[in-house]
């Protein structure tokens, strides 16, 4: 096992994915550390759905925003927000369900989880924002249900382009207590 702060700076998107296959074994693993992940009031508003079906796959990629990929991952984990789990509200708590910016806030969650899980196992991944519509229609969403965010797995073709991984410096993020204004 990996020191975290090694696995989430090797953490990267991957875009270009071999034809090998993710067992299933690792894809329970994957969702077992997703289903621990926080949520707002414990809710876990979530399903997950995955899509190994490779039309099902192109469709969702394609549907991407930024998801130009030269190859498709073998299998997509949508994790889908449960209407029955959302207020009409964006923030707060009602009749113990959450507002919407909770709901898409504890979304993350899994997100993350799921992607630094597939790294320790030495499974690739890519985070990407299909058309909603697209999504929904794929894995028959009723309308209250929200499928904004997926992500795809796999293991990354040997000897492919990579973006350059940049952060800017903590000093440049970092502030105690209040903002500093350039103005």
């Amino acid at each position: 096992m990996k020191d975290f702060a090694m696995l989430a700076r090797e953490r990267k998107t991957t875009y270009e994915f071999s034809n090998k296959e993710v067992s299933d074994e690792l894809i329970n693993k994957i969702l077992e550390t997703a289903r621990w992940s926080p949520s707002s009031l414990n809710s876990q508003p979530w399903k997950f759905v995955i899509i190994k079906k490779k039309s099902s796959i192109k469709e969702l990629v394609d549907s991407s925003y930024y998801g130009d990929f030269h190859t498709m991952p073998p299998v997509i984990i949508i994790p889908v927000i449960d209407g029955n789990y959302i207020t009409t509200g964006q923030r707060g708590v009602k009749d113990g369900k959450v507002g919407l910016t909770d709901a898409y806030l504890s979304i993350a969650m899994p997100i993350m989880n799921m992607c630094l899980q597939a790294k320790d196992l030495g499974i690739d991944s890519c985070i990407l924002t299909p058309n909603e519509a697209t999504a929904k229609r794929i894995i028959n969403a009723s309308k209250k249900d929200h499928a904004v965010i997926m992500v795809g797995l796999g293991y990354e073709l040997k000897n492919v382009y990579q973006k350059t991984r940049e952060r800017k410096k903590l000093s440049e993020l970092v502030y105690h207590e209040i903002i500093k204004s350039d103005d």
